[in-house]
């Protein structure tokens, strides 16, 4: 028999955190059949048919690769791979305001890769789409970091900056190209993460950081991010966040 790991996240674990389990399975179905056996009838309730498939809204992974572009249920199995499941539950918010209880099956198919880690995980990824992120800068150290946030799946990201882009900037601002010279950053920045992903909120602020505007910026936020070149913006900054009680 060929030995495979089978996970199955916590929100199909009754809560208890991701659990993953040894198992002797020569194909998908072999394995479905010995896991519904070892997790009981909650489990059979929530992930299969009557007649032991798995149901429609249950996205099943092999080695990360999503199941239903190989051989379905009869897919033959190796030993080492690991077979993972995550619910396609649909009717989140996409982010654009009030709560976030799901993910779309959209999202849980974008970001697989990530909902399998054990560190992140479903729950982790929905926390993901529901945090509201301000990234102050989108130069050197801004033009990654708003990228990986709108990749990763950030719900509402808030860009702000002043300048615009210079030719200077594109040894290491990567977002940017030629024909971007002498526009705003934060707009042209906006535009790209816009294209990058459909599904989340960007926000940009055109502003430069200081007493008087530092406290507005951040407003509302639950992390900010400084990535800021100027230190009395960094004060700025960093005395608001004091005041907001906001993470820096």
């Amino acid at each position: 028999m060929t030995n495979i790991t089978f996970t199955i996240p916590s929100v199909l674990n009754g809560g208890a955190g991701e659990k993953k389990t040894n198992l002797d399975a020569d194909t998908l179905n072999d394995a479905f059949a010995k896991i519904s056996e070892t997790m009981g009838d909650d489990f059979k309730r929530r992930v299969l048919n009557e007649d032991g498939t798995p149901r429609s809204l249950i996205n099943i992974y092999i080695n990360g690769k999503n199941a239903k572009f190989s051989s379905g249920l009869e897919t033959t199995l190796s030993d080492g791979d690991e077979v993972s499941i995550l619910p396609a539950v649909a009717g989140g918010s996409s982010g654009t305001g009030g709560e976030v209880s799901d993910l779309s099956e959209k999202e849980l198919d974008r970001y697989s890769r990530q909902v399998m880690l054990e560190e992140i995980g479903y729950q982790g990824q929905l926390k993901l789409k529901q945090a509201s992120v301000c990234v102050v800068g989108v130069g050197g150290l801004g033009n990654p970091i708003v990228t990986r946030l709108a990749a990763m799946g950030v719900g509402k990201i808030r860009i702000v900056d002043r300048d615009v882009i210079e030719l200077s900037n594109l040894h290491r601002q990567t977002m940017f190209n030629e024909d971007d010279i002498g526009q705003v950053k934060v707009e042209t920045a906006a535009k790209k993460l816009r294209k990058l992903n459909q599904d989340i909120v960007i926000e940009e602020l055109p502003v430069s950081i200081n007493d008087y505007t530092a406290l507005d910026v951040v407003d509302g936020c639950d992390v900010v991010i400084d990535a800021l070149d100027s230190v009395n913006a960094r004060y700025s900054l960093n005395k608001a966040c004091i005041e907001k009680k906001f993470r820096l």
